[in-house]
């Protein structure tokens, strides 16, 4: 009845757990079919969400999305996409669309009754929360950014060697973000090659026979020409953070990008700029998806 499925979504731990529970209350309303939930929400909010398969009934949903509010008919009269939602959320076009296919004999005023004010503003009160979540999340990522700011700030001037800066460098980045893999390079300009101050990953085991922090500045040597096209390359060249899966960080560079090492699930690749020269990089990968923010990096030259 209606007060199980206000309980069910107002408890749910999660958008999928409402999603679910919208999904089982209008195929039980209207008998609909094929129904899909798309969630418009608020930026920064929970997105745990499965998103709409595009090839499923674009149009409508363009359609409701264009006038928020307005229930949106198929030709055929048996598809419809709607936004509930109420208030403000409405106006602004957040809330959760519902693109579902029902008899062609249900007419519009029983496919609006089967989503009363109650109900949209159970949706409503899930998307005040969730906005929430998001924001107090966001309080948490700049408050964890800060403290690692000043971290680097005393680490800095601490006068302690290169190989503890590194490995303490390392674990700051690893506060901010996934990053058991990670490695830093500098450019040598006049060589025309990289040198790697520290390389840590859990698959690749060695980097030139050599691992963790290097200190021997003649190991970890690499001609640009033999990592041409790849990650560190393009850094290098192209002077602009990278992040993303493999295919992802494809669409970001300039002509080809090399998969060189092992595979990655997601990286982040950052130039370290002097002026207007490229100086090194730094590169936190993930091997798998460790359920991290984004960023989440993974090793590859």
């Amino acid at each position: 009845d209606d007060a199980q499925t206000i309980a069910a979504i107002l408890n749910a731990p999660d958008l999928l757990a409402v999603t679910h529970c919208l999904k089982d209350y209008i195929a039980s309303t209207l008998a609909a079919r094929d129904v899909i939930i798309a969630w418009r929400l608020p930026h920064g909010s929970d997105h745990s969400a499965p998103a709409l398969d595009e090839t499923h009934d674009g149009e409508l949903l363009a359609q409701a999305e264009a006038l928020p509010g307005r229930l949106a008919r198929s030709a055929d009269n048996e598809g419809f996409a709607l936004c509930i939602a109420d208030g403000d959320l409405a106006a602004q076009g957040l809330g959760a669309y519902v693109v579902a296919h029902v008899a062609a004999d249900i007419d519009d005023a029983q496919i609006n009754a089967a989503f009363p004010a109650w109900l949209r503003t159970c949706i409503s009160s899930v998307l005040d929360k969730s906005n929430l979540r998001a924001l107090v999340s966001r309080l948490d990522q700049s408050e964890r950014l800060q403290h690692a700011l000043f971290a680097i700030t005393d680490m800095a001037s601490s006068g302690m060697d290169m190989g503890e800066m590194l490995r303490r460098m390392h674990q700051i980045i690893a506060s901010l973000m996934y990053a058991e893999n990670i490695y830093i390079a500098l450019y040598d300009r006049a060589a025309d090659e990289i040198r790697f101050l520290l390389f840590v990953d859990t698959q690749d085991v060695a980097l030139e026979n050599v691992s963790g922090v290097i200190t021997d500045a003649q190991q970890a040597r690499i001609p640009m020409q033999r990592i041409e096209g790849g990650i560190t390359w393009h850094l290098i060249h192209g002077g602009k953070a990278l992040m993303g899966s493999i295919p992802q960080i494809a669409s970001q560079v300039s002509g080809q990008l090399v998969t060189l090492g092992s595979d990655c699930h997601d990286l982040l690749g950052v130039p370290m700029i002097a002026g207007n020269s490229v100086r090194g990089v730094i590169v936190p990968s993930c091997r798998a998806h460790p359920g991290a923010d984004p960023g989440n990096p993974r090793t590859r030259t």
